[in-house]
């Protein structure tokens, strides 16, 4: 099986629906984030890893309290340029996630597509325990959930971080997906 059938089984509604999005016991709201990720239209890494060992791809899912979830996934394409793809619902992340409202792919430059792999890669991504070492779990009421995910040669790795802070390098990474996703994010908005 090729690569673009894998996707197009992994991406049919029937398969959606029956995903497993992350490994079992790795994150505590797993669920929740499950369900987030099904009303995005976004596909289980953690199957693509499984099923497609010469496949890169990251993902930030980001969930605020407050407004839109929003996943930005990157799929590295061989030599270096890649595919963005790009979902928001019209939920919020505290509530129900509600329906697709924004649903774009673009084509990245080998500039723009490493420039996100290095920043994943300068963060110490494949590295970082998939919580909060020092508060497992750690979940706040008025905040967001930063999630990001990444496959490589047939790895796959998850972590979960709550309202990281600006000095965190995680922070950055999801700050530049955001910007190679042509998403203008108020200030008092990013939390």
């Amino acid at each position: 099986m090729g690569r673009a059938e894998i996707w197009a089984l992994l991406l049919s509604p029937a398969v959606l629906c029956g995903q497993q999005f992350f490994p079992p016991g790795t994150l505590d709201n797993d669920a929740r984030y499950s369900s987030v990720l099904k009303a995005l239209h976004e596909p289980s890494l953690w199957d693509l890893s499984q099923q497609d060992a010469s496949a890169e791809v990251y993902r930030f899912l980001w969930i605020r309290s407050f407004h839109h979830p929003i996943a930005v996934r990157l799929v590295v394409r061989p030599g270096g340029s890649g595919w963005l793809h790009v979902h928001v619902t019209s939920g919020q992340g505290g509530y129900e996630p509600g329906r697709t409202i924004r649903d774009r792919m673009s084509w990245m430059t080998n500039g723009k597509t490493q420039s996100l792999v290095r920043a994943f890669n300068n963060a110490d991504f494949w590295n970082l325990p998939a919580t909060n070492s020092g508060a497992p779990g750690t979940v706040g009421l008025d905040g967001a959930q930063w999630i990001f995910e990444g496959v490589q040669l047939g790895k796959y790795h998850v972590i979960d971080r709550w309202s990281p802070g600006p000095g965190d390098p995680v922070r950055g990474v999801g700050m530049l997906a955001l910007e190679l996703g042509r998403f203008r994010i108020r200030p008092q908005e990013i939390y």
